[in-house]
């Protein structure tokens, strides 16, 4: 079957000459026009979406799961006589070459989340790859037997606890040669699923050259969703259709238009960045309110810092709980000469500010605040509460500030400078953490109130604490400044406590 490109995806799975939804798809390119891909392979196999997630499994090929547990999983008849759905993220099948440093920083993010299991299963991923054991790990030398090089190895208590844990229970990886995760699973296509069953494998890119590509492309479905990267005229049109077409898609989802200047303004902004420039359209969309139409004002008034300001992109993203852009954003930083000082005192700032609004919400004033609330409601109902609320903060501050130098005042009027100063400094700390700093631009404001509903309040505190404890690390550990900023991405993006109020 022909390749089907990301702006002919909808008129091919769900057209008037569309059949029955194919048991294999192939979806590959660009990670944000995947999903969307992706999403709407899901729906056409359930067309009634109210209950699919039941009935989706999710399985990363990097988290070094046995090829073989995958393919009972993709073969094991469903227990219900529902439809089945195994999303395969398959990079590794695809990858010419095999890296042990993406297995070791998924072995960290597997520490975060203390999940030893996991730890276990991706070490044992590059044991049997580099033909070692765990126990080459606990009594060898750890950094030969990973194949890393030695010289730039550290000591890792938790790699070394995976490898206990591979030996513990008899998992140890020297037994066997690697399998070809791509030749059994091309076996498994063509052999055929049972009835009711739909693999969906995904990855960055595919090798039109391999027997894997071939076995799909020829009886089932793959769905092509790269865009050319070049700067030739053919490239930048090619970029600008596919930008076009998720804009038409998004709007639509509105049931809104755009003047012809949005499309141009946004696109300068973002450049092709497919992720970056779908979220500004869904804030444009959001902005607008009632309004039926998006205009080129409203692209400066919610946009206007995105271009000057990428670490604000960066703490966007994570108060978003996106992982994968934060972490994408953060590197962009770091690789642009950003200080890691810097970021860290950006998300401070963010987390600081984000704590204050939840304060709010908590407090009296915030009692008009609704979850979800529209941009129109939250200007006419809650930012005037909230400006309030920061006067009466500010003037408590000070009041408490001039009480504290008051008590210590010396006899005789001396300490009046220092009474002062103290003033001054509350006053300042206060307007730092105020809500409304600028009443005339009240949609950031909105959007710190979406965002801050994303966490409770002792979360939030939690992240104060590990904010602290990240400071401590970047000024006199040896540890990797990018690592303990990665880490503390994780530690936020993966938060899971009930936000409530």
């Amino acid at each position: 079957m022909p390749e089907i490109p990301f702006d002919k995806i909808e008129s091919a799975l769900s057209g008037p000459k569309a059949g029955p939804p194919d048991s294999v798809y192939l979806v590959f390119g660009e990670d944000y026009l995947v999903e969307e891909a992706v999403n709407a392979v899901l729906d056409r196999v359930f067309p009634d979406t109210a209950d699919r997630s039941a009935h989706i499994e999710t399985v990363d090929m990097s988290d070094g799961e046995s090829i073989y547990d995958i393919v009972e999983r993709i073969t094991t008849l469903s227990f219900f006589s529902a439809r089945k759905v195994l999303r395969l993220k398959a990079d590794t099948v695809f990858k010419s070459g095999f890296s042990p440093e993406d297995h070791l920083r998924k072995i960290e993010e597997a520490r975060l989340s203390d999940d030893i299991r996991l730890a276990a299963n991706l070490l044992k991923d590059i044991l049997t790859r580099q033909g070692a054991a765990a126990e080459d790990v606990l009594t060898g030398e750890p950094a030969k037997a990973i194949g890393v090089d030695p010289s730039a190895w550290t000591p890792n208590e938790w790699i070394r606890q995976a490898a206990g844990h591979l030996s513990e229970t008899g998992a140890d990886a020297a037994s066997a040669p690697a399998a070809d995760g791509a030749a059994i699973l091309r076996q498994t296509i063509e052999k055929g699923l049972p009835d009711g069953h739909f693999l969906v494998i995904t990855t960055s890119s595919a090798d039109r050259r391999t027997a894997l590509y071939k076995a799909v492309s020829q009886h089932h479905t793959a769905i092509n969703c790269t865009v050319p990267a070049g700067a030739r005229k053919a490239d930048i049109d090619a970029q600008k259709a596919i930008l076009s077409s998720v804009m038409r898609k998004i709007l639509a989802k509105h049931a809104k238009s755009a003047d012809s200047k949005v499309f141009a303004k946004v696109y300068e902004l973002t450049g092709f960045a497919p992720r970056v420039f779908a979220g500004n359209i869904e804030k444009l969309a959001f902005f607008a309110g009632e309004a039926k139409t998006i205009r080129a004002e409203d692209v400066d008034a919610v946009l206007g810092r995105t271009r000057e300001d990428p670490v604000f992109v960066f703490t966007n993203a994570l108060l978003e709980k996106n992982a994968n852009s934060a972490l994408y954003y953060l590197k962009s930083l770091l690789d642009a000469g950003f200080h890691y000082l810097q970021i860290h005192s950006a998300v401070t700032s963010q987390i600081r500010k984000l704590l204050s609004v939840k304060l709010f919400m908590q407090s009296q004033y915030g009692r008009d605040w609704r979850p979800g609330m529209r941009f129109d409601a939250f200007k006419s109902k809650v930012l005037p509460r909230a400006t309030e609320y920061d006067r009466k903060m500010a003037d408590a501050a000070i009041s408490q500030s001039e009480q504290q130098a008051a008590d210590t005042e010396q006899p005789g009027g001396q300490g009046a400078g220092k009474k002062k100063k103290k003033t001054k400094t509350a006053s300042k700390k206060q307007s730092d953490l105020a809500i409304v700093k600028n009443p005339n631009n009240p949609y950031p404001i909105y959007q710190g109130f979406l965002q801050a509903d994303r966490f409770s309040a002792s979360e939030i505190r939690g992240f104060i604490i590990r904010l602290h404890e990240a400071d401590v690390r970047l000024k006199t550990s040896g540890s990797t400044p990018g690592a303990v900023l990665e880490e503390l991405v994780l530690h936020i993006c993966f938060s899971n406590e009930p936000s409530g109020k």
